[in-house]
């Protein structure tokens, strides 16, 4: 997916934020309902300024990988669901979902150019 920064919406840390968009289907990831719930998809339109879909990353965690929050709440972070090494790991069908920091291998991310 693509993301688009936007400097003009930071989250308490002073991060900008960004959107994740899937360049195919033009959707965007869109926050959960609550906590342990799957994020949602949305379309997205560059020309409304939707909080809703709007992302923030952590400071680097040491590795060049960072965790992804909500701008609105940055406890709340993009987690693949059981996607630890104690449940296989990440693979495709994994549930996106958003989660407090538990400090784990599936909740630590790096956006790198495609």
């Amino acid at each position: 997916p693509a993301h688009e920064t936007s400097t003009r919406v930071k989250d308490e840390e002073g991060y900008p934020s960004f959107a994740l968009i899937n360049k195919a289907t033009k959707q965007a990831i869109k926050h959960s309902i609550a906590a342990t719930q799957p994020v949602q998809l949305t379309a997205y339109n560059p020309k409304t300024l939707d909080e809703s879909i709007l992302w923030t990353e952590s400071k680097d965690l040491g590795d060049s990988y960072r965790t992804i929050r909500m701008v609105n709440n940055i406890k709340l972070n993009i987690d693949a669901f059981n996607g630890d090494k104690n449940h296989g790991g990440v693979h495709d069908g994994t549930t996106v979902v958003l989660w407090e920091w538990k400090k784990g291998d599936n909740q630590r991310w790096k956006i790198v150019p495609y």
